[in-house]
């Protein structure tokens, strides 16, 4: 199986973007699999564990690529410590405005 990403700079940073896009993902492309692999390194549980699996062994490959999914599923729900899901609205700025100091017509 073939293990190489362009773009990527680790053996750990290759194998996760090549785990990434058999995960049903968009492949990462340059800069966007280093900042996934640094992304993921702080965020997903098991991180290690993936990075070092056999992509030749089958089993491995597809409960890496459950896991991933999982983790996707959580960044996209905003249940993970990072997360491009749902955000709270800002909170709209009460404070009175002070209109005097507006130019006034001359």
């Amino acid at each position: 199986m073939k293990t190489s990403t362009p773009g990527t700079s680790t053996a750990s940073e290759r194998t996760f973007t090549r785990l990434w896009a058999l995960s049903g993902a968009r492949a990462p492309v340059g800069y966007e699999a280093t900042l996934l692999a640094i992304l993921a390194q702080v965020d997903f549980p098991g991180y290690e564990q993936l990075t070092t699996l056999d992509l030749d062994h089958p089993d491995a490959v597809i409960e890496a690529i459950a896991a991933i999914q999982r983790w996707r599923r959580a960044v996209a729900d905003g249940t993970r410590s990072f997360a491009f899901g749902p955000r709270t609205p800002n909170a709209a700025d009460l404070r009175t405005a002070d209109l005097s100091q507006l130019a006034t017509p001359a």
